[in-house]
């Protein structure tokens, strides 16, 4: 498995970035209970969505739009099992994603195969990154909190990466 075919040339802009962190803060605020997700063998785990007008402004970004949105908050210390995620093979084939929490202290997602041996490890930086949601994936989170960007398409991954690529050559 080759990550570097799964990485995009998307930085957002600074105001973006900023905006998406300020928008996001309020699920840094929300402890592990009540009404949180707790993902069959996956949780503690918090989703937001995205606002409609930051989820605008990225799409014109990389010239497509996405399904939806949201931010996905991964408590520290905590073992992300492998899994495919639901809806992999419908409305949820690629997840285009950003870290939010310092791309330095943000740990890994690792890909894996049928009987979990670590088959991949993407470590984030500013550039998006696409996981293919049908490889089995997941993460060993470190002593900080993981706060992802993503962005879900109904799109094979590597056409994704090749239409965003293709819009942000044309201009």
């Amino acid at each position: 498995m080759n990550l570097n075919d799964y990485k995009v040339n998307v930085k957002l802009p600074e105001y973006i970035m900023k905006t998406a962190i300020e928008e996001s803060s309020s699920i840094l605020n929300y402890r592990f209970y009540g009404k949180e997700y707790y993902l069959k063998g996956r949780g503690p785990q918090k989703i937001k969505s995205v606002s409609e007008d930051l989820k605008e402004k990225i799409d014109t970004i990389i010239g497509i739009e996405a399904k939806y949105a949201d931010y996905l908050k991964c408590a520290s210390n905590f073992i992300v099992l492998p899994h495919v995620d639901t809806y992999a093979d419908s409305i949820r084939k690629s997840c285009l994603t950003w870290a939010l929490s310092d791309p330095k202290l943000t740990s890994p997602t690792l890909f894996y195969d049928d009987n979990d041996n670590v088959i991949g490890k993407y470590e984030y930086d500013e550039y998006a990154f696409i996981i293919d949601t049908r490889i089995r994936h997941g993460t060993v989170n470190n002593n900080n909190i993981r706060i992802l960007m993503q962005f879900q398409f109904d799109m094979e991954p590597f056409d994704l990466r090749d239409k965003i690529h293709a819009h942000l050559s044309s201009l």
